[in-house]
């Protein structure tokens, strides 16, 4: 018995370096040498199953290439559209579950995050073109990312409600009776700081009045922690407002950002 498997394993060891060998002499792996090949792909082995290991841009981009646009799409098919993260994550995750995609949970954090940085939207993006450019026009207000942080605002109205469809509460709160603000923090270098957002806004009417929000909540945090979805609430404005303005104070880069509305919005 000792000698069968110590001649097993001397075959099994013949094949393999035979197999090495046929590797180096066959496969064109350029631009990378074939030992720097096989280190590489080593390393996305272990990273692939145990989440080990940092993966540099040029792995991260191997890895979304062998997973994604090798075996299963072009990359005009995934590339040709923007999506937020939560909506890449869902993607990713729709592959996985419902397509069998052969992606460990290692591989769609990276994957996710690789397509957010390259094809990414700030905001959701399934809305018809008309209604995007509804959106952007009359509810939609961003700044140009200070020090890193790029802040973006949609304030959802019962108008906002009418064309996206679905009922007209977020967490419990009634656009008809609240002024409801859905929040997308996002940054591409740094990690998002747990900002305590409910005692940094203040919301202010034309006519001068002023309010503090009711509630802040986050409603999703990314892996990564570069992108936070959240909901403010404040208390109606009333009819007679004939604009308003939300100030975030003391984020980073700016003492004040001020995101501003006119009123009534109007119907699409």
């Amino acid at each position: 018995m000792r000698a069968f498997f110590i001649a097993s394993s001397i075959f099994i060891g013949f094949l393999a370096a035979l197999a090495l060998a046929a590797f180096l002499i066959l496969v064109d792996t350029s631009p990378m040498g074939r030992m720097e090949y096989l280190f590489e792909i080593g390393r996305l082995s272990v990273f692939r199953y145990t989440g080990l290991g940092n993966m540099s841009d040029r792995d991260v981009k191997l890895i979304y290439e062998g997973r994604c646009t090798r075996k299963c799409h072009s990359r005009d098919v995934v590339e040709r559209s923007a999506h937020n993260v939560r909506e890449w994550e869902e993607i990713i995750g729709r592959m996985r579950t419902v397509n069998k995609a052969n992606v460990t949970n290692s591989e769609g954090t990276v994957i996710t995050t690789y397509l957010t940085k390259r094809y990414g939207s700030n905001i959701p993006t399934i809305l018809t073109a008309e209604g995007g450019k509804y959106l952007k026009k009359y509810l939609w207000r961003s700044d140009f990312g200070e020090s890193d942080l790029y802040v973006d605002i949609i304030f959802t109205p019962m108008e906002y409600f009418n064309f996206t469809g679905g009922g007209s509460t977020l967490e419990g709160y009634d656009a008809g009776k609240y002024i409801l603000f859905k929040v997308y923090l996002n940054t591409h270098q740094n990690k998002l700081a747990p900002y305590p957002l409910e005692r940094l806004a203040i919301l202010k009417t034309g006519e001068g009045k002023e309010y503090k929000p009711e509630m802040w909540k986050v409603l999703y945090e990314s892996a990564d922690y570069h992108h936070r979805e959240g909901l403010f609430v404040f208390k109606g404005v009333g009819n007679d407002a004939t604009s308003m303005s939300l100030f975030l104070m003391d984020l980073p880069g700016q003492k004040e950002r001020i995101f501003q509305w006119d009123l009534p919005i109007p119907e699409k």
